[in-house]
Parts: structure tokens; C-alpha cells; sequence
């Protein structure tokens, strides 16, 4: 039974090509569960989506950075 039940995640995504939306992340494994919860707000994740040189970047923020996101979310999107 155990292991049936994965934590998951709602990641807030700010993506330059789509705008806001939100998607839900469930870990493939116990590291990865271990690396989001590390940054994650509960059960809450932040990504901002950019394009260099038409290359899709990804790159999670840190709830402690939250900040820098809602700033962004709100001048931005």
C-alpha cells in the first residue's frame, strides 16, 4: 500500500510565451518529492517559464523567494 500515494504539487507558473496558469506536478520519485518540498510552499510550487534564443528555460523559485515572483506576477501578468 505504501508508495500507492504520491504527494502532488499545484505549480503557479508565469510563462512568457502563455501568461499565468497553474499545472500539477507529482514527483517520479522519493529525491525528487525531497527537492520539491524543500522549495515548495506546502503544496504550492513557483516557476517562471523564459525563452533564450527560442530555448524554453525553466527555472523554480524558491517559496522564500516568493517575493521576486508576486512582483513579477503583478507588473507583469
Amino acid at each position: 500500500m505504501f508508495g500507492l500515494f504520491k504527494k502532488s504539487f499545484t505549480c503557479h507558473v508565469l510563462d512568457s510565451g502563455r501568461g499565468y496558469y497553474t499545472s500539477e506536478i507529482t514527483p517520479s520519485d522519493v529525491e525528487s518529492e525531497r527537492k520539491l518540498t524543500a522549495i515548495a510552499e506546502g503544496k504550492n510550487l513557483y516557476m517562471i517559464i523564459f525563452y533564450e534564443d527560442g530555448q524554453k528555460k525553466e527555472q523554480f523559485v524558491p517559496a522564500s523567494r516568493k517575493d521576486v515572483w508576486l512582483k513579477l506576477k503583478r507588473e507583469n501578468y
